[in-house]
């Protein structure tokens, strides 16, 4: 934490980041800091890791040999962060529901275990449990806290109709807490097998309440990991579909580049068309880094390839723009290979996506941490 603090205040001291990459930086930093699943921390430390092996004196040379390019850096933090959240969130409805299985499985030991009543040792177990169905609240409060943009109104709905029933238990709970209190208080013993049975009958109740509020979070999370792969899937389809019409276009550029004379005018209508397949790559462009926010599989190396197509477009504009035949010829031919790369990259990652989609029964085909941090 310390080196990683350390980092941060070299960039800022020397300007060597914008406002916003910076407060990306903080971002990260903070939300690293509140995630105290062991798994999270490893990974985590894996990342500082990464990103401390990058001194303030090698920014500084990359800077100077315009080797460091501080848009790739902002994307890779927050796809970071946009991951993380995810990921987070995904952690925290998983504890949520081992909770709620946990109170479920209580409250049925509690049945199969009460004999003889005992009315202070009931109390005691009501009080504990309103305890603890009080933390459960406060659990699916916290929700809300780090959720990323797409999923707020999802959580928000169910953390709405899962307070209302955590209130509905407590609400129970107090009345019998007050009804055992008010029975010690006049000396009054318990109603016998009568009493017995209306207890077990109201701890079988909260046991299936809290087992229907684990099946509802679990499912929840299930919805959400199919929806958003239908949309991932259905996302790089458009794109690649996008793409290969593009390395037509620039293929075509590439052909007729080669076999015109130097300065000739032709360069001028090539030109034009050179500025809209550019135009056409950016909102590609655009698309492919907020998809890769969404999908951990996504490989840093397709957004550092993406740039990289990008200079190699604009500087075929600009040799086509000075009719330099040669010149234009090379860079429209890196281009073109740049986006053909991308194309097989976005292929090899849809078949992916396809087959864990299919493998899983439609599920989210998540992954691993330690496969997440390998593409970060």
């Amino acid at each position: 934490n310390k080196k990683f603090s350390e980092l941060k205040e070299e960039l800022s001291k020397d300007n060597m980041l914008s406002e916003e990459t910076q407060k990306a930086y903080e971002e990260l930093q903070k939300l690293m800091e509140e995630i105290d699943d062991p798994e999270y921390l490893k990974a985590m430390e894996k990342l500082k890791e990464q990103l401390s092996q990058m001194n303030p004196e090698q920014m500084s040379e990359a800077i100077e040999n315009l080797e460091f390019n501080e848009k790739l850096y902002k994307e890779r933090l927050e796809r970071t962060i946009e991951l993380f959240k995810e990921l987070k969130l995904n952690s925290d409805l998983d504890k949520l529901a081992k909770s709620f299985e946990d109170m479920a499985r209580k409250e049925q030991e509690r049945q199969e275990t009460d004999g003889e009543p005992q009315t202070s040792k009931e109390q005691q177990a009501l009080e504990q449990t309103l305890k603890e169905n009080e933390q459960l609240k406060s659990q699916v409060d916290s929700l809300s806290q780090n959720t990323s943009d797409k999923n707020k109104q999802t959580v928000s709905e169910y953390q709405e109709q899962t307070k209302q029933e955590l209130e509905k238990i407590s609400e129970q709970l107090e009345k019998e807490i007050g009804e055992k209190n008010s029975g010690d208080n006049s000396g009054e013993k318990q109603e016998g097998q009568q009493g017995q049975k209306q207890d077990q009958n109201q701890q079988q109740q909260r046991q299936q309440q809290y087992q229907q509020m684990a099946e509802k979070t679990r499912s929840m999370m299930q919805s959400m990991g199919q929806q958003q792969q239908q949309i991932n899937i259905a996302g790089l389809q458009y794109i690649l579909y996008s793409l290969l019409n593009l390395s037509l276009e620039q293929e075509d550029l590439t052909t007729l580049a080669s076999a015109t004379e130097n300065r000739s005018q032709a360069y001028v209508s090539y030109a034009r068309n050179q500025r809209n397949v550019e135009g056409i790559f950016k909102a590609v462009s655009d698309s492919l880094y907020q998809l890769s926010a969404q999908i951990p599989q996504f490989s840093n190396q397709i957004n550092e390839k993406k740039l990289e197509v990008e200079k190699r477009l604009q500087r075929s504009l600009e040799q086509m723009s000075e009719r330099n035949r040669s010149q234009s010829s090379v860079a429209s031919r890196q281009a073109l290979g740049g986006i053909n790369d991308i194309a097989f990259m976005i292929a090899s990652l849809l078949e992916q996506l396809q087959n864990s989609q299919n493998s899983s029964g439609g599920g989210a085909g998540s992954m691993s941490m330690q496969q997440m941090m390998e593409q970060l």
